[in-house]
């Protein structure tokens, strides 16, 4: 371990080595005999594909470092939990650790880093980008309404962070324009100049229609 090497600092092929690595210390903590371990993406979060001995499929999922809260992602996962105990909605299920925790802690050989990890029943899907059609539609429209419906009763404490200010306020959760590099100052002052515009607009709708605010994906 070399508490003076960061993973971000490795190169894209030694981090993925050394997530890896990290997947195969981490699936100890769940109730699972693992026979192979596949990576799938390295982003936001970096993502396997982890398959027991009896073939049954999963998805262990090594959190980016500082992103969420620990309370924030607990919260995330009873929801999930919820959703697949009380709707008829497909969605991953979270699996506990041996310790009935809803997530495991772990550090990355190289560096000493710790991270969450988490791990859910693996749901086979499909992209359908280029065939989609009005059945398609008929059924996301039914599934959103499901969805929302799911929400009404949760309150959501720890990752509230797509309020107006969350998302384009002063310090917002993704951070400020002022990150944004490369634009020209005419660029930075037209973005600054929306941002108030549209941090305006949502700020009076959040107060006018408090009832219309709660659970939804960011995207």
């Amino acid at each position: 371990m070399n508490l003076s090497i960061k993973l971000q600092d490795l190169s894209y092929r030694k981090q993925i080595q050394e997530l890896k690595a990290l997947a195969g210390k981490a699936v100890r903590h769940f109730p699972i005999r693992v026979e192979n371990i596949l990576f799938i993406q390295h982003g936001e979060n970096t993502t396997f594909k982890v398959t027991d001995i009896q073939k049954n499929k999963y998805l262990l999922r090594i959190h980016r470092d500082g992103y969420h809260s620990h309370k924030a992602i607990k919260e995330e996962l009873s929801w999930l939990s919820r959703l697949a105990k009380t709707t008829n909605i497909i969605a991953p299920k979270p699996v506990k650790t041996k310790y009935d925790k809803w997530f495991a802690i772990d550090e990355i050989a190289v560096s000493g880093e710790r991270r969450v990890i988490t791990l859910f029943e693996w749901v086979d899907g499909r992209a359908i980008q280029k065939s989609i059609n009005p059945t398609h539609m008929q059924k996301f429209a039914e599934l959103i309404f499901k969805l929302h419906e799911s929400t009404k009763n949760v309150t959501v404490k720890h990752r509230n962070y797509w309020s107006a200010q969350g998302l384009v306020g002063r310090n917002p959760f993704m951070g400020p324009m002022s990150n944004i590099v490369g634009l020209t100052s005419n660029e930075q002052d037209i973005l600054n100049n929306a941002r108030k515009v549209v941090y305006s607009h949502l700020a009076k709708y959040e107060k006018d229609h408090t009832h219309k605010m709660g659970l939804i994906h960011a995207d």
